[in-house]
């Protein structure tokens, strides 16, 4: 794997099992039943009675040297042909020559246009089959097992498809053949390499960090190899103090002898002195109760350390005021939870970067001129005596943030690594499996900032911006593959909306992004749960005065200690607490923002809110899960909270029509249904989050349904939600390109939706005794409207026809009467009666 910088490296070598796929001569498709493994229609091998190629070497034959000669040299006649030499040394692949071959391919592309397009289609197609196959089988979180495989070897199907599928797309974009739906989906990894994540864990490495990898690299095998070769030279970082991390929770603490929080030492020679230095906390209180923002600088670049306090007017903000702001991480002790002091060293270090940062940003006098800051641990009073300064100063971070020069960024373990400058592929993995990225606060400090630098070894500072550019450089590289994965490390700082923010070209915050910052949030932790519902206002932009999260746990939670022990049981009034922040904010977002919640919030992962009209609202958008693929709706209407109906979207869907529900589809883990008489088509659902069943509304026959983010699924599988229908109404006016009927659900558990090319017909012709356990699917409109997560209202027996609109609760503005037919679970196509 030399084509993306792998030199030498002995851990992954790959075997050459010897190649039997005749290059030029042989068809990638067919190949499989010439050498004995056949696939069916969803490319998995059946097992041959015998076959005359070894698994390992047949798949490498196939899926290495196979796919190279069919992607790049089909139905072409130049010069060029595949040569095995380019690619073995020995008794190992090499990928060394493969660069080569790539921009050999593009000339001939460019040179050759007759038939281009078929022949990017035909390789489009390989690179599908390849990769179904290639994740059902060699991926780490594989579905499918026939033979062991080597992971080396797993690792490099992995890599090359990749980067061929990269390299295919770049040739397509350049060339500009095009066709629209025959070119795939380029950001689509091949899997999670077991190879690379063995090597993590054997070294010690912090269990949350490679949690985190794995969800944020979405299953791209390169760009986890290319986050192993970031950090090996410094994996003895990615192991100190994490022996007791779990995947959900890094417990690595900056502590004292007695196991209490304490700040730490920076680079202190121990046979000196050092001493806690504070800024004069008068000064401090004075500021903000000037309603002022103290900033605090050092007089001079060296000599005998000194904090000093200057009150700031930032709404009288002008261009010529310089400051930085210092964005750290708590756990790796630049903070103190009993006073506002450091040590002498920590403030050292910081004098040392404020002085630097202003010459790297091309400041002469930066040496000078005093260099003013701003820093949480100093300037954010402590202690009881001073509640009411602390809930000012917290208010005034957005201000503080947005009108600073710049951000600096240090992280304990940045710091400790080479930059690897003008290797900004590696530069970035080391930022994304840093502690900084780890934190929901880091989040909102960035996403408020003009300017962002991170600190590594030996003091090099270097610009997000910077990292940026440089990768936008990289991407023209045929040979990388990572460039979207890269872009997926700005989309968790939020920079793209950043951006906007600065340029102040948005006018309001939008569905889409409430979209992006559950993305940038899900891999996040705080230490208070509380915290989550501030920060998120932030991010939205949202006032937060007269509001629940106002101060929500940042006061010293003695202030709630009376409330407390009225109850017995603590953590439920805790959760209420929570709850209600959550619904207030959601309901803060729709009454200042009308069309800002989007209707992908209802496939968003983890625990729903328990109050109705809310069901369909997360508790917390910190939920850390590794499913594909992303919620992302294709339509663009946006939601709309509706009192205690729930949330309103509209978004495609089936009804399932079945005589049993709970025995063919509550209680049943998969199910799986055709959506037509023809039976040509049928999919297959299975469940996403740990499985259980839930408690329904109805106790007898439920009404089920699907819903869908997007269209129905083609070639991968789509994200939906199992509801159960609790009513149903019809408004007597609907607005355009409104559906007549409105389903009213719950929702029951988020699901997989695939293809299903296998459906046992014996379901539908009633013989083999299967007949009671049919479903059927019914295709509703891509815009079916739906409420979902309101209260439990409504009979099953009940057909509610509404006299108004939707505005209002439709309960008082409308009468509702039984059915001559039930609303049973074969709705509404059932002729049975209910006695």
């Amino acid at each position: 794997m030399e084509h993306i910088g792998l030199d030498e490296a002995e851990e992954f070598e790959v075997p050459n099992y010897g190649n039997c796929f005749r290059l030029g001569q042989d068809q990638f498709h067919k190949f499989p039943r010439k050498s004995g493994w056949r696939l069916d229609e969803k490319n998995e091998f059946i097992e041959p009675e015998a076959s005359h190629v070894e698994f390992e070497k047949f798949l490498q034959s196939w899926l290495f040297f196979g796919l190279i000669d069919t992607v790049i040299y089909q139905g072409q006649e130049q010069e060029i042909r595949i040569k095995l030499d380019d690619f073995v040394n020995g008794q190992y692949i090499s990928t060394r020559n493969l660069e080569e071959l790539l921009k050999q391919w593009e000339k001939n592309e460019i040179k050759y246009s007759s038939d281009q397009t078929m022949r990017m289609i035909q390789a489009q197609y390989a690179l599908d089959t390849a990769r179904n196959v290639v994740r059902k089988y060699c991926s780490r979180d594989k579905t499918k097992f026939v033979r062991p495989i080597n992971d080396n070897l797993a690792l490099s199907l992995m890599v090359l498809g990749e980067t061929l599928t990269a390299a295919k797309a770049k040739i397509v974009e350049r060339v500009g053949s095009k066709v629209r739906g025959w070119h795939g989906d380029v950001t689509e990894g091949w899997g999670t390499p077991n190879a690379v994540i063995k090597l993590m864990e054997s070294n010690g490495w912090c269990l949350r960090t490679i949690h985190m990898l794995r969800g944020q690299l979405r299953s791209h095998a390169t760009a986890f190899l290319k986050a192993w070769m970031s950090l090996a030279r410094s994996s003895h970082l990615m192991s100190e103090g994490h022996k007791d991390c779990t995947e959900m929770e890094c417990k690595k603490k900056a502590t004292n002898q007695k196991g209490a929080y304490a700040p730490q030492h920076f680079g202190h020679d121990e046979s000196k002195p050092c001493k806690m230095l504070r800024p004069n906390i008068q000064d401090i209180i004075n500021t903000i109760d000037q309603n002022k923002v103290p900033l605090l600088y050092f007089p001079a670049s060296e000599g005998p350390l000194e904090i000093q306090v200057d009150a700031k007017d930032l709404h009288d903000f002008h261009e010529n005021l310089e400051y930085a702001t210092i964005s750290h991480v708590w756990t790796d002790g630049y903070g103190n939870e009993d006073k506002n002091e450091l040590w002498e060293c920590q403030l050292e270090f910081f004098r040392f970067l404020l002085y630097r940062a202003r010459r790297v940003r091309g400041n002469p006098a930066g040496s000078k001129t005093r260099a003013a800051f701003w820093i949480d641990t100093l300037t954010i009073p402590v202690g009881k005596d001073f509640r009411a300064q602390r809930k000012k100063a917290i208010r005034s971070i957005h201000d503080v943030f947005t009108k600073a020069t710049y951000t600096i960024v240090i992280d304990n373990s940045l710091r400790k690594m080479l930059s690897d400058r003008g290797k900004y592929e590696r530069v970035t993995m080391k930022i994304l499996a840093s502690g900084w990225m780890r934190r929901l606060w880091t989040l909102q400090e960035a996403y408020l900032s003009n300017r962002i630098i991170f600190v590594f070894a030996n003091e090099v500072m270097i610009e997000l911006d910077e990292i940026e550019e440089g990768l936008n450089r990289a991407s023209e590289n045929l040979a990388s593959s990572i460039h979207e994965v890269a872009r997926d490390f700005f989309r968790y700082l939020l920079n793209q909306e950043r951006k906007v923010r600065i340029l102040g070209l948005g006018e309001t915050p939008n569905a889409q992004l409430v979209t992006s910052i559950w993305r940038a949030v899900q891999w996040r932790t705080t230490a208070h749960s509380e915290h989550e519902v501030l920060a998120l206002a932030t991010l939205l932009e949202l006032s937060k005065e007269d509001t629940s999260f106002a101060d929500a746990g940042l006061l010293p939670r003695q202030r709630h200690q009376e409330d407390l022990e009225l109850f017995h049981d603590v953590e439920n009034l805790r959760n209420a607490r929570l709850e209600g922040m959550m619904k207030e904010l959601w309901t803060r977002l729709q009454e200042v923002y009308p069309k800002s919640i989007p209707p992908d919030v209802i496939f968003f992962p983890g625990e729903k809110l328990s109050i109705d009209g809310f069901r369909w609202a997360p508790k917390s958008l910190m939920n850390q899960n590794l499913d594909l693929p992303d919620p992302k709706s294709s339509v663009a209407r946006p939601a709309k909270v509706e009192a205690d109906l729930g949330l309103r979207v509209h978004l495609p869907g089936f009804l399932l029509h079945t005589a049993n529900p709970f025995r063919t589809i509550v209680n049943e883990e998969k199910f799986s249904f055709p959506i037509d008489s023809t039976l040509l088509e049928s999919y297959t659902a299975s469940p996403i989050d740990r499985w259980e069943t839930k408690s329904l509304k109805s106790k007898k026959e439920p009404a089920m349904a699907i819903i869908l983010a997007r269209d129905r699924p083609r070639q991968t599988a789509e994200l939906g939600l199992l509801v159960e229908i609790v009513r149903k109404s019809r408004p007597r006016q609907f607005e355009a390109n409104e559906t007549p009927i409105t389903y009213h659900v719950l929702i029951v558990r988020r699901i997989n939706l695939e293809r299903d090319f296998h459906y046992d017909q014996n379901f539908i012709a009633g013989s083999g005794g299967k007949e009671d356990e049919m479903i059927c699917g019914e295709i509703l409109d891509n815009n079916q409207t739906w409420y979902v997560g309101g209260s439990r209202y409504g009979g099953m027996s009940e057909l509610s026809w509404s006299m108004e609109p939707h505005e209002g609760d439709p309960v008082k503005s409308s009468f509702s009467f039984p059915t001559t037919f039930p609303f049973s679970s074969t709705f509404p196509f059932s002729s049975r009666k209910k006695t």
